[in-house]
């Protein structure tokens, strides 16, 4: 299977790609996996380079590649199934989608992109809709007194678990394999 290895910079986005190996033994560089959701089917294409040639990918990954290439903790070497794998030779795609149990299992980490919705003010909420959740466990009578309270911080809480909740993310069919096989 294919890993793509994301290069620095700051406009256009480059990309390479090796090999890699699921079977036990075999070397291996490590790589994280992306769960992301596609989009539309008519939503903006953007260019990135690839290999060296031009590449078109939806709006919402040529996003995450943006997002993924600032961060601070990047590996740069991603499997990313609109990338790795070839969407037009329905032969490898099938055999891909087979392997993508052990793909996700294998990863180094499963990273996620819940997209972008230009509404930046409840991106630094995510940071809150965490907390609230890291606050259930374990379960107790002064945690759940906290959890309902009204004042505004928890409200603010609740708001941005909600706002998380209601991403599209969480209706795709495939996430549900891709967490259940992530380490």
């Amino acid at each position: 299977f294919r890993v793509v290895k994301l290069l620095p910079g700051r406009s256009t986005i480059e990309c390479t790609l090796r090999i890699d190996s699921l079977l036990r033994g075999a070397p291996s560089v490590g790589y994280e996996a992306l769960s992301y959701e596609w989009g539309d089917t008519d939503s903006p294409m953007h260019e990135i380079i690839l290999q060296g040639k031009r590449f078109r990918v939806r709006e919402n990954l040529w996003m995450a590649l943006h997002s993924l290439r600032a961060s601070k903790t990047l590996s740069a070497e991603f499997w990313i199934d609109a990338i790795c794998i070839n969407q037009d030779n329905i032969s490898e795609r099938n055999q891909q989608v087979t392997m993508m149990g052990d793909i996700f299992r294998e990863a180094n980490t499963v990273r996620v992109w819940l997209g972008d919705d230009g509404r930046n003010e409840h991106e630094s909420n995510v940071k809150d809709a965490f907390d609230l959740v890291e606050n259930c466990i374990p379960p107790s009578e002064e945690r759940a007194k906290k959890l309902v309270s009204k004042e505004a911080t928890a409200q603010k809480k609740w708001e941005a678990l909600a706002f998380l909740l209601g991403r599209t993310y969480w209706t795709r069919l495939w996430i549900v394999q891709e967490y259940l096989s992530a380490r």
